[in-house]
């Protein structure tokens, strides 16, 4: 009877530990998942899932604590033309490249995202309109000179929004960085525009 109590305690152990173990696999691949969803493959910045997760914690913050936040929208400019004379691994390398520049040019608090293609973003919490100037101004100088000199040339162009002034949620916010960025495009790639810096300008010239 005592040798029968015992094996069917062991038994219940074993199972319990088993279970546990799967459990622990499971909870690990989930895990794995989630980190895959919100992190871009190829540049391992945050995929645009993960910067929209971002970004609600940071709008929540700004609103709460009535602290500035800046979004800064980035797009490398004729970047089209790079798959075409290299190919799509070779844009892949560029935009590789691209991120170790990314990586050393932010700052811990910011986030830094690839949105897609050949287009990023990035959230200053606790920043001011002069300190996020300077911050895009430093990625594109970076950027031009870290590609000066190899087969891929490349710029970037960018544009800044802030909140609230330009918007309070996610989507008027990139709405507003998009379109200093393109606004800049227009007046000359290779630059960084503030969002109502860059509306004056263009009224100017209409």
């Amino acid at each position: 009877m005592t040798v029968t109590l015992a094996a069917a305690l062991a038994g219940a152990i074993l199972a319990a530990l088993r279970y546990r173990q799967r459990a622990t696999v499971q909870s690990s691949e989930i895990a794995g998942l989630q980190r895959a969803i919100i992190r871009d493959p190829l540049t391992g910045l945050l995929s645009r899932r993960g910067f929209q997760e971002r970004m609600e914690i940071e709008l929540a913050r700004a609103a709460r604590d009535a602290t500035p936040l800046m979004v800064v929208i980035g797009d490398l400019d004729d970047f089209k033309q790079v798959n075409d004379r290299l190919g799509h691994l070779g844009g892949d390398m560029a935009l590789e490249r691209f991120s170790g520049v990314v990586v050393r040019t932010t700052r811990r608090a910011d986030a830094a995202a690839r949105l897609g293609g050949e287009e990023f973003a990035f959230i200053l919490p606790n920043t001011s309109e002069l300190e996020a100037y300077a911050f895009a101004e430093r990625l594109r100088t970076t950027t031009e000179k870290s590609f000066t000199g190899t087969a891929t040339e490349l710029t970037i162009t960018l544009g800044i929004a802030r909140f609230p002034d330009e918007g309070t949620t996610t989507e008027t916010l990139l709405h507003a960085a998009d379109r200093a960025m393109y606004a800049a495009k227009s007046l000359g790639k290779n630059r960084t525009a503030l969002h109502d810096a860059t509306d004056a300008e263009l009224s100017a010239a209409d």
